[in-house]
């Protein structure tokens, strides 16, 4: 039997729970929330290392001002180039994988809920 399992950003969570759980998905075993509970946090680039996080950040400040724009397609347009620049440097950075944490615990919850549904 194949199977799903969802993830969605944390920040959305009130909203997706609900719609998940009234189609009888379970947290846990169909689906889960990603990110850590901090601003700025809820989604998945919340899981990367400060230092990683930091470094991008510093190397695009003007990326990062125009994601206070008052113009949501600045603002959007701001957020995927982050994006983007999170991930390039997260490829690039070289660092072994006990540096993510996160990741593994996304992971194990991942591979416990897909699991748990053969059960």
């Amino acid at each position: 039997m194949e199977r799903s399992f969802i993830t969605f950003d944390l920040d959305a969570k009130n909203e997706i729970q609900k719609r998940l759980e009234a189609l009888e998905l379970i947290e846990g075993r169909d689906f889960c929330a990603i990110g850590e509970d901090s601003p700025g946090g809820r989604c998945i680039e919340g899981l990367l290392p400060k230092t990683i996080k930091s470094k991008v950040y510093a190397d695009n400040a003007d990326l990062v001002q125009a994601m206070g724009s008052g113009d949501s397609k600045e603002k959007n347009c701001a957020r995927n180039a982050l994006k983007a620049k999170l991930l390039e440097a997260t490829k690039s950075s070289g660092l072994p994988s006990k540096e993510f944490p996160q990741f593994r615990k996304l992971f194990d919850q991942i591979h416990k809920g897909l699991l748990s549904a053969d059960a």
